[in-house]
């Protein structure tokens, strides 16, 4: 099992509030409010659910809106940052998937969930390194009271599986691979601690 040294970063909402100055802060609400009269694109989503591409001279902003009506500021940064990114990951029945990258090339791939429902909005750890889109499956790493883990969670139906993690020389990032996944096993390629690429069979839990 790899045991990792981390720091836990406390995320709010909008993750890029923190990069505004102070003296901003009331314009960036500004455009929050009034997003709808600076849409530059819209992607409609499942659940009646949909994102809104939004921009003014200053800033430039991503905003989930939720069935119910309920808003979610996914991303807002200056016009001119470009630094890290933050995208629309996946689209399932009842879950949004966002895929966040911060500032640094040693940044891995942040996955945060939104319940379309409720609004439930959680971190969970990297971007699944495999995704299921048609049975709403992703595999992805997490720590756990500071040792990592591979988690696979069905987002149909909410059901999560823990297997310890392989020990690699990866620290950051794309440090598995998915080969082969079904009910009963999955295979999993990585480099070993002496650098050489190796795969692993881990059985499934019923």
């Amino acid at each position: 099992m790899k045991t990792v040294l981390f720091i836990l970063l406390s995320f709010i909402s909008t993750t890029s509030f923190g990069q505004l100055s102070e003296r901003d802060s009331e314009k960036a609400d500004f455009l929050i409010e009034n997003f709808r009269n600076h849409t530059d694109s819209s992607r409609q989503l499942t659940n009646s659910a949909s994102i809104d591409y939004i921009s003014d001279s200053l800033f430039k902003a991503i905003i989930l809106t939720l069935g119910n009506g309920d808003k979610i500021v996914l991303d807002i940064r200056y016009k001119d940052n470009s630094q890290g990114y933050t995208e629309l990951g996946a689209d399932f029945v009842n879950y949004v998937l966002i895929k966040h990258r911060g500032q640094g090339s040693e940044n891995p791939e942040q996955l945060r969930v939104i319940n379309k429902k409720n609004g439930d909005d959680k971190w969970l750890g990297d971007y699944p390194f495999y995704l299921d889109t048609k049975n709403e499956i992703g595999v992805y790493e997490t720590l756990i009271n500071s040792f990592s883990k591979i988690v696979i969670h069905n987002f149909s139906t909410d059901k999560t599986e823990f297997y310890p993690t392989p020990d690699t020389i990866c620290s950051c990032c794309d440090c598995f691979e998915i080969i082969e996944f079904n009910d009963k096993f999955f295979t999993v390629r990585y480099s070993d601690l002496e650098n050489n690429t190796t795969e692993q069979r881990i059985e499934r839990k019923e």
